[in-house]
């Protein structure tokens, strides 16, 4: 509740009226994201033990390999060398090949991953230079944070993203909070299939296409199950040795295993297959404050750094977990049917399963959120939101949180009251909500979102999507045309 600024109607603004109390730099997301990373790296800087099972070997190695010896440039140049001979084993002598097929394999074959700096080949009219160059500190939000994504961090993460999703799943992941999920989850879907049957602008083909889709749609909490599958990791991480050595030895037998697995995924179309794709796909995303859908997959996922007590608790209000996560589950689910979303059918292949007039319709809809978050001016910059490029997520946080909300009005008509607390649970659902989005960054971060993200800020995500909801505005008791109770308002689910 410190969060609120109880000086601002929130009829007028409620982003201002439940984050207008939040001064600390960056979000509360980007400091969760934070806890999970030192959690990761601390883990990876404790010298390797008896106790230790293999995939934490492997992260300990990796990481301690990369801060202790992150390579030379001598290194570097013999590694290129070792690697030219090996792939032309005509070329016993230096002599033998040039200082281009030296870089290009070792940028081609992703050995260079393993220095701390870069290499590049600059070209003049009688000689040619070899220039390093050094790393740069990584920002977050336009200022430099001591909790921010080391390089070696990083790189562990991107190398070894299925060991180290294991381990911090297994750390992170509670079996009761899971299932309390997938409750939320599957009274979600079945509120969305009462949606479809509800919209009078679309044919019954269309309606029976999107429960068909929606009947076939996956998801899985905090990770895929595959990913703790004991006999599935021994298998994956077996031709990986947890040998104490150079970091580019690592990075050798690291790409090695790599091409081995795709090599493999290549030649097999199986479900098992299909279920290793997506892990692939998803692992580095795992230990993230974070949720997507995959259209390609009709999947989504519930990553495991999103399920913590501050954005989800058993012991909460009802209010309070669907106005977090469940809206975030709609928002998932909403993906699937978005302006991207709804190119792909039941299967994951792209295919329109549209009736053309419902089609038409659908576009002539999405360009009313086109035009109002296009108005949106973000206040730090004076720059105005895209309107098309942030329209999938604009669409999807719309239908999803209303969704949600319906959902918790239909499974949970008596809820707890929080003693000495004057909001009813259905306007903490909304205050909990906007919490969600409150953050506080700088000029640059937020000239790069604009310019380049495809969600809005957050403010503009609060306002834009209650402002649309008759729901909301019944709840806040907002008068028709005020900031938060819009006379014109967009909608497609």
């Amino acid at each position: 509740m410190a969060k609120i600024n109880k000086s601002v109607n929130p009829c007028d603004n409620f982003y201002e009226f439940a984050c207008g109390g939040y001064r600390d730099v960056g979000s509360p997301l980007h400091e969760m994201q934070n806890e999970i990373n030192d959690w990761i790296e601390k883990l990876a800087m404790e010298p390797v033990t008896d106790k230790d099972d293999k995939l934490v070997k492997l992260m300990k190695i990796f990481y301690q390999s990369c801060k202790n010896n992150v390579g030379s440039l001598n290194d570097f140049i013999e590694d290129g060398i070792d690697l030219r001979r090996r792939i032309d084993p005509s070329a016993e002598h230096k002599h033998d090949f040039t200082w281009e097929e030296v870089i290009h394999d070792l940028q081609f074959y992703q050995n260079s991953d393993a220095y701390l700096f870069s290499i590049r080949m600059e070209y003049f009219d009688d000689h040619v230079r070899l220039v390093v160059d050094q790393p740069t500190f990584e920002t977050k939000a336009g200022f430099l944070d001591r909790n921010s994504c080391t390089t070696c961090l990083c790189k562990m993460k991107d190398k070894l993203d299925i060991a180290v999703a294991a381990v911090y799943a297994r750390h992170a992941v509670d079996e009761t909070v899971k299932m309390e999920i997938a409750d939320i989850i599957n009274a979600t879907k079945s509120q969305l299939f009462d949606t479809f049957e509800a919209q009078d602008w679309l044919d019954s083909k269309t309606k029976e296409a999107a429960k068909k889709k929606l009947s076939a749609m996956k998801f899985y909490v905090g990770y895929p199950d595959m990913l703790l599958d004991e006999n599935f990791l021994s298998t994956y991480y077996k031709d990986l040795d947890t040998t104490e050595r150079s970091l580019v030895e690592i990075y050798r037998q690291i790409h090695i295993h790599k091409c081995e697995v795709e090599r493999k995924l290549l030649g097999d179309v199986s479900d098992l297959i299909k279920d290793l794709l997506f892990l692939k796909q998803t692992a580095g995303s795992i230990p993230q404050v974070n949720a997507l859908y995959t259209p390609y997959f009709n999947t989504f996922l519930i990553c495991a750094g999103f399920i913590q007590s501050q954005l989800f608790s058993i012991d909460r209000p009802k209010s309070m977990n669907y106005g977090i996560l469940g809206a975030v589950v709609g928002h998932e689910i909403m993906h699937g049917y978005d302006n991207e979303g709804r190119k792909y059918d039941e299967n994951g292949q792209r295919r329109n399963w549209w009736v053309k007039e419902d089609e038409i319709k659908f576009i002539e809809k999405s360009k009313c959120f086109v035009d109002q978050y296009g108005r949106y001016v973000e206040p730090k910059t004076g720059l105005n939101v895209n309107g098309q490029l942030t329209l999938g997520e604009n669409i999807a946080d719309n239908g999803g949180t209303l969704l949600a909300y319906k959902t918790y009005q239909k499974e949970h008509k008596i809820d707890t009251i929080l003693p000495n607390v004057e909001f009813t649970p259905n306007q903490l659902f909304w205050i909990s909500k906007a919490h969600s989005y409150c953050s506080n960054y700088d000029y640059k971060y937020m000239e790069t979102l604009i310019k380049s993200d495809s969600h809005a800020p957050g403010r503009f995500r609060v306002i834009g999507t209650l402002g649309n909801l008759k729901e909301f505005g019944d709840d806040f008791q907002c008068p028709v045309g005020s900031g938060m109770n819009r006379q014109n308002k967009c909608k497609i689910w």
